[in-house]
């Protein structure tokens, strides 16, 4: 499931942004119709670091340089906390878009096609459960 939703969004991964909310749209609409969520090892590291995680996220996301810190790390040593914890932030991103909006099915056709992941991000108001704190 995950891997199809990739068939569904629309362009590349082109920054840390939108590569992250490509694969945690993908992990998020999986679990949707799996009803589990897909990457059981690295969620309740996520749960128990999230505001943590979002800190860095935010940080991260304006720089170009900071990919291999969230996505596909396996054998990196400077990537943060458990391997790909980029598919955790754009997860719970896309949760917080979802759970908040009054159109279900619009806010899923949102996700999946990904064409805008700063707009999903402002939208989904995920920062705001962490101090009042926010995209900046």
């Amino acid at each position: 499931m995950h891997e199809l939703i990739h068939f569904q969004q629309k362009g590349s991964d082109s920054d840390l942004l939108k590569s992250c909310m490509r694969e945690g749209a993908a992990d998020f609409v999986a679990e949707l119709a799996a009803g589990r969520h897909v990457n059981e090892q690295n969620k309740p590291y996520g749960d128990s670091h999230e505001e943590a995680l979002w800190l860095k996220f935010q940080q991260d996301i304006k720089r170009t340089d900071r990919q291999i810190d969230w996505l596909y790390n396996y054998d990196e040593a400077q990537r943060v906390g458990r391997p790909d914890l980029g598919y955790y932030m754009g997860y719970k991103i896309a949760q917080a878009l979802y759970q908040s909006a009054r159109d279900k099915a619009g806010a899923l056709k949102m996700i999946i096609e990904m064409r805008a992941p700063a707009k999903i991000l402002a939208d989904s108001g995920y920062g705001k459960r962490f101090s009042n704190q926010d995209v900046k």
